[in-house]
């Protein structure tokens, strides 16, 4: 049954209205009109939606929910409006394509929650973060105090690779965390100190006392699947992992974390398991065919490296664009083949600098000129590195590249200016003992390289 449906809002304490619904529905040769109501119980909140049918009068579909807080009647009114959607015979296909949930976050502008929503379901559908990336931004433009919405566009920045823009926005959306609800407070909390900040112990903290906190909450568990599996414990990662895909298996970025985690830990065949899953579903992802990729490099299978080339062709437009080539690069120079990794990267640069993904293209620019030097072409490496165009002296990996170029000053500016810091982790278990390393071993004092890298003993299965 398909239904032809005209809102109305309905006064408790009056007919007139819904009559006049009714009246307009009649007129306007539509089947149904759909009323809805919010009331006060005490300290809750009672919400009723009902759909009448035009000519009889006789109600077709109604729902309730009840919302034990202000905070929770958003929720309460996508239950009962999905409720009163099937009642009326809406197809799943519909509904599926036209459900866009209007959540929960703190902001007195409708307009702004609208855009935050919209931006937030393109996020639960998997799309690329330039489509929801604009919305965040319209959202915090019509409420510049939005913090969930600066979240949410450091969010994108961070998986698009340009971590530093990411790192102001973390920031930002922290700063105005001291008016938001609780568990926004723990969401900002959590994402400042692991993607912002780079505590990672603190992040992964503030992420379990989330999940602890709200149960049946999925994103801090992948969440920890993600920043355990940054410091190489997959153990933990895998098991906060499986908790998510439990409890979340329509999102895509359950099975992409999963799968990377159980990849990491060695297990090839179980986190292909795990994409099967995902393709099965309909759930797969660029971050899981990452790991599909590299599994395919690792175990040479010219079969699955066609699928993920073919699959790669028909997803080119987001950061897979270019990550896929930087990906093909780094796999041919494993295999000692020089000229078609060069080309490989010549061509994800352009593409990352067409998207104006600056961080990105100079990172991509480090990791050639860290093959060129791999190779033995010390000069080629120099002239890549020239090209880089954000001269960011705190890059740790540009320190140990003009390290190993003999230019020994960047390895000692950085040194002087981050020895002494305290709470981030990857600074202090990844960062600084490879730069002192580095340092170390252009000296002349491999013992010394060697002592500076015992501090990255906690962290030595990350890069496996």
């Amino acid at each position: 049954m398909s239904f032809s449906i005209l809102s109305a809002t309905r006064a408790g304490s009056s007919r007139r209205s819904a009559d006049l619904a009714r009246q307009i529905c009649m007129r306007s040769n539509r089947e149904a009109v759909l009323a809805g109501a919010i009331s006060s119980l005490g300290r809750k909140y009672l919400l009723t939606l009902e759909a009448t049918n035009c000519t009889s009068g006789k109600e077709v579909a109604a729902a309730k929910a009840v919302a034990s807080s202000k905070e929770e009647v958003l929720a309460a009114l996508d239950s009962v409006a999905d409720h009163v959607r099937r009642k009326l015979g809406e197809s799943s296909k519909s509904m599926q394509s036209y459900q866009v949930p209007i959540v929960q976050a703190t902001t007195p502008s409708l307009e702004a929650l609208q855009a935050y929503s919209i931006g937030d379901y393109l996020v639960s559908q998997g799309k690329d973060e330039n489509e929801s990336l604009p919305l965040f931004q319209k959202a915090v433009e019509l409420d510049p105090q939005f913090a969930m919405a600066y979240g949410q566009i450091a969010n994108d920045y961070y998986n698009l690779g340009e971590i530093e823009k990411a790192s102001l926005y973390y920031a930002k959306a922290f700063q105005l965390s001291t008016h938001v609800s609780e568990k926004e407070k723990l969401i900002l909390g959590a994402h400042y100190y692991a993607e912002g900040k780079h505590d990672l112990e603190n992040g992964i903290k503030t992420y379990t006392l989330w999940a602890n906190t709200y149960p049946f909450d999925w994103p801090p568990l992948v969440n920890l699947c993600n920043q355990y599996t940054q410091l190489g414990n997959y153990g933990p990662a895998i098991d906060a992992g499986k908790r998510a895909l439990k409890l979340q298996p329509d999102r895509g970025i359950t099975y992409s974390v999963l799968a990377r985690a159980i990849m990491r830990d060695n297990r090839f065949f179980d986190a292909k398991a795990i994409g099967a899953l995902a393709k099965q579903r309909g759930k797969d992802s660029v971050g899981l065919h990452e790991t599909l990729f590299e599994i395919a490099v690792y175990e040479q299978d010219s079969v699955a490296l066609s699928d993920e080339a073919q699959w790669a062709t028909a997803h080119s437009t987001g950061w897979y664009g270019w990550f896929y080539p930087y990906s093909e690069a780094e796999a041919k120079s494993m295999t000692g083949n020089f000229r078609q990794a060069e080309a490989l990267f010549h061509t994800a640069y352009e593409i990352a600098k067409e998207q104006r993904a600056s961080e990105s293209a100079d990172d991509l620019l480090m990791d050639e000129a860290r093959m060129e030097l791999d190779f033995g072409f010390p000069a080629l490496a120099k002239s890549t590195l020239q090209r880089i165009e954000n001269r960011n002296p705190d890059v740790p990996d540009l320190a140990v590249l003009y390290a190993r170029l003999g230019d020994t000053s960047a390895a000692q500016r950085y040194l002087a200016a981050y020895s002494s810091r305290t709470g981030d982790t990857q600074m202090i278990h990844i960062y600084l003992p490879k730069v002192r390393a580095a340092l170390a071993m252009k000296q002349g004092k491999p013992l010394d390289a060697i002592a500076a890298l015992e501090a990255a003993r906690p962290c030595e299965l990350i890069d496996f």
